[in-house]
């Protein structure tokens, strides 16, 4: 079984708009659909609190709990934030005095991934300062950003920058959204790996201010 999380937040109440990040939903929607692998797929777009997100998602991975996962899959487009060397993704409701409430910790979106466990975990964050620093520090660690190998037979999570940068919007999408696309939509038939899409994304970066952030760990599916 492959189950997806696909948010896309284009509404904000005290930060500028993003209307692309609903077209890159819709973008990343169509995509998974037409492979006819995701048995699951949740769609949060638009406007959206984290409120809302939660209360929506926690029913849905009460009910795949002791499902055999294949594959985890999570996307993220919207505003995006470092705090105390932690990341935040804004939703609708985003308040700089209260981010734990009014965002999507990645430490949060990490325990989501992890109460599945899949085979497979993907992550694919398109916002600015979307890296996380997933090292062997003791801090980070009480702070749930270091991440034990143990945890995932193989993870893939595609930032779309490093902590200290800005995400672009290319048009209708945002940039790294559209490249991810591209990257797809250019590769050879067959079985397309996470690992040869990290690698293709990086390149396709190499002359932008923007430099996506891979971490990867596992077999190279």
């Amino acid at each position: 079984m492959r189950i997806a999380i696909l948010i896309g937040v284009a509404e904000y109440q005290t930060l500028e708009p993003l209307p692309a990040t609903s077209n890159d939903v819709e973008a990343i929607h169509r995509l998974l659909d037409a492979t006819k692998l995701y048995s699951k797929i949740l769609v949060h777009s638009g406007g959206c609190t984290a409120a809302e997100i939660r209360e929506a998602i926690a029913p849905e991975l009460e009910a795949f709990s002791g499902s055999e996962i294949e594959e985890a899959f999570f996307y993220f487009s919207g505003h995006g934030f470092e705090i105390d060397e932690q990341s935040f993704f804004a939703t609708t409701d985003y308040n700089t005095e209260a981010p734990n409430k009014t965002s999507l910790p990645n430490s949060h979106v990490d325990d989501w991934l992890r109460s599945l466990r899949p085979k497979v975990a993907v992550k694919v964050i398109d916002c600015c300062e979307s890296g996380v620093r997933y090292i062997k520090n003791a801090r980070l660690a009480r702070n749930g950003q270091a991440l034990g190998r143990r945890e995932f037979n193989d993870l893939y999570f595609l930032h779309s920058s490093h902590w200290t940068q800005d995400s672009y919007v290319d048009g209708q999408l945002s940039l790294f959204t559209r490249r991810f696309l591209q990257v797809i939509a250019e590769s050879p038939d067959g079985p397309l790996k996470y690992s040869e899409i990290a690698l293709s994304l990086t390149d396709a970066f190499l002359d932008e201010s923007q430099k996506p952030q891979v971490t990867t760990s596992g077999n190279f599916t």
